[in-house]
């Protein structure tokens, strides 16, 4: 148990690590160089940047949750009030995340009639069905953690 523990802590870090880069390098030469290359999409460069920086610190907000979730599952507390309220937040940021779509599927569609790629709209889409999936998938864990507790006859 403590090796799958261990690697998902290592996922976790680097997942985070690889946001973290995203966020601070590429994000700003994003605002720099596309709007040379593409003049008129200067109106969907602010609002496509705000997205991305608020599902950013969503992300980070559910790697915070998990690593809770990871600690309690280390220390034998996984039927504890504390999972399943971290597991609640987990849900609801990947509610928001989904909600922050709607500030980066727009230039999706545009540099997808721009550039006539159809296929560009599926992959902006494919991100929505991800976070939806995570929503469904921590909603779940949480009503059988919930469920299980009653079982144990566990205070909640």
């Amino acid at each position: 148990m403590k090796k799958e523990i261990l690697v998902l802590r290592l996922c976790v870090i680097l997942v985070g690590t690889i946001l973290g880069f995203f966020a601070v390098f590429i994000i700003p030469k994003f605002l720099q160089f596309y709007p040379q290359l593409e003049p008129t999409i200067l109106y969907f460069r602010y609002p496509f940047v705000f997205g991305l920086y608020m599902q950013t610190i969503l992300v980070y907000f559910v790697l915070f949750h998990v690593w809770k979730v990871l600690n309690l599952i280390t220390f034998h507390e996984i039927y504890t009030k504390k999972t399943i309220q971290s597991l609640k937040k987990i849900t609801l940021s990947f509610k928001l995340i989904s909600g922050c779509f709607i500030f980066v599927i727009p230039m999706f569609v545009y540099v997808a009639e721009v550039d006539d790629a159809p296929g560009l709209i599926l992959i902006g889409l494919l991100f929505v069905g991800v976070s939806y999936a995570m929503v469904a998938l921590a909603s779940l864990s949480r009503k059988i953690l919930v469920q299980t507790c009653k079982r144990l006859d566990v205070d909640l």
